[in-house]
């Protein structure tokens, strides 16, 4: 992963296991590492974290951990 400018991150190939999930795991797995790959945009604001890839976008929140 590299981070270019203020906004901008360049994730490279992602290792994932071999085994296979449950279809609609799979499905979501193989999904979430296409969006990964390549060149994305960030903001960060606050605590969530949105990155854009040019056609789709994943915001992420902070979700408390309770142990």
């Amino acid at each position: 992963m590299t981070v270019s400018g203020e906004d901008t991150v360049d994730i490279g190939p992602l290792a994932l296991t071999l085994m296979a999930c449950e279809t609609p795991v799979n499905e979501w797995e193989n999904a979430l590492a296409g969006f990964l790959t390549g060149t994305l945009t960030f903001t960060v604001d606050g605590t969530d974290v949105t990155l854009t890839n040019g056609t789709q976008t994943l915001t992420m929140h902070e979700v408390p951990w309770t142990p």
